[in-house]
């Protein structure tokens, strides 16, 4: 008996870093997958550069100062580019964000057992993952057009944009709400919003988000803004 247990315990716990490895693994803190000459950085600060093939937007995120730095990479996957949380609309200055900003109640470091609901919004589906970007590195992020448009007729696709450092562990309710707009057809500049990290030691210590809640949220909003504007091209935009 006690064999079989064993076994099916091994066969669980393969399952679970199955489905781990599937859904982003909690704080991989994987290196960046470049490295860039100084002869070839344009700034000092870090700063990114897109490029396009047939299907899609190609992000270039290079680090050419003397400090290490973390990428917040658990949105950075498609099963999330089309989510109406991540695209968020501010009308009055004309700007229409694919935000990968942490947002922060609905960040944790444990995956539940079952993956039900609504992915980015649910409890314990998405963990805090970074990706390492030593001193003169670079990290390539390729975003597919298709996908990331994919649900541009829906209602309720997008959200209004809002500030996610307001926001806290225990935030019950998301102060927005939901809208349709045509990303199209719009005239809203585009841009991509990443977050940019100094430090993750807390975020990357499980037990800090139980023991140390008030040093973990600071950490967890003390975050740089990269913007990237983008653009799509004509066959997209007039796409029906």
């Amino acid at each position: 008996m006690m064999k079989y247990f064993l076994i099916i315990l091994s066969v669980l716990f393969i399952d679970s870093l199955f489905a781990q490895t599937q859904r982003g693994g909690y704080c991989g803190c994987k290196s960046a997958d470049h490295y860039v000459s100084k002869d070839k950085m344009i700034r000092k600060d870090i700063y990114a550069i897109t490029k396009k093939d047939s299907s899609n937007i190609i992000v270039s995120i290079i680090n050419p100062t003397k400090d290490t730095l973390f990428l917040f990479s658990s949105y950075l996957y498609p099963q999330f580019y089309g989510s109406k949380h991540l695209h968020k609309v501010n009308i009055r200055a004309h700007i229409y964000n694919v935000s990968f900003l942490s947002i922060i109640p609905h960040l944790f470091v444990k995956y539940a057992d079952n993956i039900t609901g609504d992915p980015i919004m649910g409890q314990n589906q998405v963990v805090y993952d970074f990706i390492k970007l030593p001193p003169n590195s670079k990290q390539d992020i390729s975003i597919n057009v298709s996908v990331l448009t994919e649900r541009v007729k829906e209602n309720n696709n997008v959200s209004e944009d809002y500030d996610v450092k307001k926001l806290h562990k225990y935030t019950k309710d998301i102060p927005t709400k939901y809208r349709m707009a045509n990303l199209l057809k719009s005239k809203l500049h585009k841009q991509f919003e990443f977050a940019i990290y100094q430090s993750v030691n807390l975020l990357c210590d499980q037990m800090s988000f139980y023991t140390n809640e008030y040093a973990f949220d600071q950490q967890s909003k003390a975050f740089k803004i990269l913007t990237v504007p983008f653009q799509l091209n004509a066959a997209v935009q007039n796409k029906k």
